[in-house]
């Protein structure tokens, strides 16, 4: 069975106080208006669909999105409610509750770490119309479901030596060893053949703007912004290359250009060019001990949420699930767009 998937557990208990502080007042109105679906023996409410589907409702009307993108999106706001439920019924037989020691130090925590005082948090989340009780509740919640994500998935999880390395020469086997490289800024302006302009007209637009930068009267991005074919939105910055990679039209003048200095503008069969050499320095080879610890967290990752997806469509095959009302024919609807190749 398909279905949306649960992401990002591990810092679902700091995350959610941004969440929370978020919901508008409205949300926490405890309207039981309908049931949107059983889960065992508990229920969601489609109030509880509301609550949580309301802000990003609103974002995706004013972005002008049609009635049934929005109501895809409530029916995977239900899967994830549905999926919490189940996560809650583990937390239940697993006996991994936490104390009230505990809570109010995850609680301090996040107020911390968003430089707030406790009392600042409890006044802001209030302010959203959340009673600060309930605030507790749901970090509590989070709290445990991490804890038991961390027994039943985190566990598992193996990622071998060879594996990093597989990864490692993948994306560096091929890299550059030794030599130097070089930080450039680049402005084409097109000119020549198939271009309206020749670089007769081209050039001398360049070579002013060129004087402009070197008095300082002007800044080279704002030129690459203004004429720039290639780069113009990151004013030109072409980032940086290695010497063996330079084009052997831009070697001769590179070689005598220090840090900082602009280059005289260069005519190509294809415009008028600048460069800006903004630094350079000796190349050094990205080391598997470098990027190793970061390549071994990704691979840890993607098999957390690959093991983790396996684990809780188990649980839903286990657990008697049962969509209401208009819910039972989305969710469906769902579940087929997201089993779709």
């Amino acid at each position: 069975m398909s279905n949306p998937r649960f992401r990002n557990w591990p810092g679902a208990a700091l995350a959610l106080a941004g969440l929370l502080l978020a919901i508008p007042s409205a949300a926490t109105e405890q309207v039981v208006d309908g049931i949107a679906a059983q889960v065992g023996t508990d229920i969601v409410l489609i109030s509880d669909v509301d609550q949580i589907s309301a802000p990003l409702e609103g974002e995706m009307r004013q972005a002008g999105l049609t009635d049934s993108e929005i109501t895809m999106m409530r029916a995977e706001a239900l899967e994830r409610l549905i999926e919490g439920k189940i996560i809650d019924h583990v937390v239940k037989r697993t006996e991994l509750s936490i104390g009230e020691a505990e809570l109010d130090s995850a609680i301090t925590k996040i107020a911390e770490e968003n430089g707030l005082t406790l009392n600042q948090l409890a006044s802001g989340v209030s302010a959203h119309g959340i009673p600060f009780a309930t605030y507790r509740k749901q970090i509590k919640h989070e709290i445990e479901r991490s804890k038991v994500l961390n027994t039943m998935i985190r566990s598992r999880i193996r990622v071998e030596p060879e594996e990093v390395e597989k990864i490692y020469l993948e994306r560096y086997g091929d890299q550059h060893v030794g030599g130097d490289q070089i930080h450039l800024k680049h402005i084409m302006m097109p000119a020549g053949a198939g271009v309206l302009r020749g670089h007769a007209d081209a050039c001398p637009v360049l070579e002013k703007e060129r004087e402009r930068i070197v008095a300082g009267k002007t800044r080279f991005e704002e030129v690459a912004r203004k004429y720039s074919a290639i780069k113009a939105e990151s004013g030109g910055d072409i980032g940086w290359i290695h010497g063996s990679d330079i084009a052997a039209w831009m070697a001769p003048t590179l070689e005598s250009l220090g840090d900082g200095e602009v280059s005289p503008v260069l005519a190509t069969n294809f415009g008028c060019n600048l460069l800006l050499v903004v630094e350079r320095k000796g190349h050094a080879a990205i080391t598997l001990d470098e990027v190793g610890p970061e390549i071994y967290q990704e691979i840890f990752q993607s098999k957390t949420e690959e093991e983790y997806a396996r684990w809780i469509d188990t649980l839903r095959d286990q657990t008697y699930i049962q969509r209401k009302g208009i819910f039972s024919e989305t969710s469906r609807l769902l579940q087929e767009k997201q089993a779709a190749p």
